[in-house]
């Protein structure tokens, strides 16, 4: 949709002779006449982006937070999950942290460790689907990290040993793929991890 405003004085009818059935034009200088203007387009916008995953995170943030809106943490949750459930990694993320520090939300580790399950299998299918390499090489990063937060925050030997093992299925799956020396970096963090629990 084409909105014509007029900023400065513009010879209406040239315009009109070079782009025919261009709309009226709008006054550059009346915010009523804009917003008259504008509105049907962001409200049409706003009806066909509204079931999206990343509508509902931003609707989630703003009740979280209480932009444009009462604050509402249980509202602003319940939509941040959805479009995590939806698979957006932003929102993922979001829940992640959220559940790791207790913002918002009862700190619970194991919805954390869930949650951070979900951040790389959904990367890793971006991965199969792309064969991207960086998202790769964060996944590899992604999981020797979380492997360290599992240690520290739980403790969980069966956690570790879990994640050591989805980690070598990992690195196994793009060992043709990642550059080399990374594989093999990664092996070795992924062995030792397992090599410590056995002692």
């Amino acid at each position: 949709m084409l909105i014509p405003v007029e900023l400065l004085p513009t010879d209406i009818e040239s315009l009109r002779s070079i782009f025919p059935g261009l709309p009226a034009m709008i006054d550059g200088n009346n915010v009523k006449e804009i917003e008259t203007a504008l509105k049907p387009v962001i409200e049409k916008y706003a009806s066909q982006h509204q079931n999206s995953a990343e509508h509902e995170y931003l609707m989630g943030l703003a009740y979280l937070n209480g932009i444009d809106f009462e604050r509402n943490v249980d509202r602003g949750v319940e939509l941040i999950t959805n479009a995590s459930d939806q698979g957006l990694l932003e929102a993922i993320v979001k829940l992640m942290d959220m559940y790791k520090y207790g913002d918002g939300v009862e700190q619970d580790f194991m919805k954390y460790i869930m949650l951070n399950d979900r951040l790389v299998s959904t990367l890793f299918l971006q991965f199969k689907e792309t064969q991207n390499r960086k998202i790769g090489v964060n996944i590899l990063v992604l999981y020797i990290n979380f492997i360290q937060e599992i240690s520290d925050l739980t403790g969980n030997n069966d956690l570790i040993k879990k994640w050591c093992q989805k980690g070598l299925d990992l690195v196994r799956y793009m060992e043709n793929m990642i550059d080399r020396r990374l594989i093999c970096d990664c092996k070795s963090v992924f062995y030792s991890w397992l090599g410590n629990l056995a002692k």
